[in-house]
C-alpha cells in the first residue's frame, strides 16, 4: 500500500527510467592520459579503479595496503605506472593517515623516487559533486 501511493511522487520526479539515464563516471581527464600512456600495467589506490576499467583499454589492479608488497606485485603483474589521488575519503598528509585508502603504500611510493618517478599530475573536476581532486601518476623505474 505505501509503495502504491509513493509512486506517483516519484515518477513525477524522475522523469527517466532507470536503465535510460546518463552515466556518471568519474576520472574522465585521468582516463584520457592513461590512456595515452605507452606501456600497459597500471596500479591504482582503492576507488580510482571501476571507473578507469570502464573508461581505458588499461590492464588496471587495484594497489596493496601493505607496502612489503607492493614491488612482489609490481613484479608479477608487470605494473608500469602507479595512480593515488584524495578523492576517496581525504587527501594524502601526514593528518589523516587513518581514513586514506593505502596510506602506508602512497608514503612509500613518494619516499622512493628512486624507485618510482612521478610523471604526471592531474587536476580532475567531478561535475556530479562540488569537489575537485588531484591524482598523480609514477612511472616504475626499472
Amino acid at each position: 500500500m505505501l509503495i502504491t501511493a509513493w509512486m506517483p511522487f516519484w515518477l513525477y520526479n524522475n522523469h527517466n527510467f532507470l536503465f535510460t539515464q546518463e552515466k556518471i563516471v568519474e576520472s574522465r581527464s585521468t582516463a584520457k592520459y592513461v590512456e595515452t600512456l605507452p606501456k600497459d600495467g597500471v596500479m591504482s589506490q582503492v576507488g580510482y579503479s571501476p571507473n578507469l576499467n570502464y573508461l581505458t583499454s588499461k590492464r588496471l589492479i587495484t594497489m596493496p595496503s601493505d607496502p612489503s608488497t607492493l614491488d612482489l606485485f609490481i613484479k608479477i603483474y608487470n605494473i608500469n605506472y602507479l595512480l593515488y589521488g584524495g578523492h576517496y575519503w581525504f587527501p594524502f598528509s601526514e593528518g589523516e593517515k587513518k581514513v586514506v585508502f593505502n596510506y602506508k603504500t602512497i608514503k612509500y611510493i613518494r619516499e622512493h623516487p628512486e624507485k618510482y618517478r612521478l610523471i604526471k599530475t592531474i587536476e580532475e573536476e567531478y561535475g556530479n559533486v562540488d569537489r575537485h581532486d588531484t591524482i598523480y601518476i609514477y612511472e616504475v623505474l626499472r
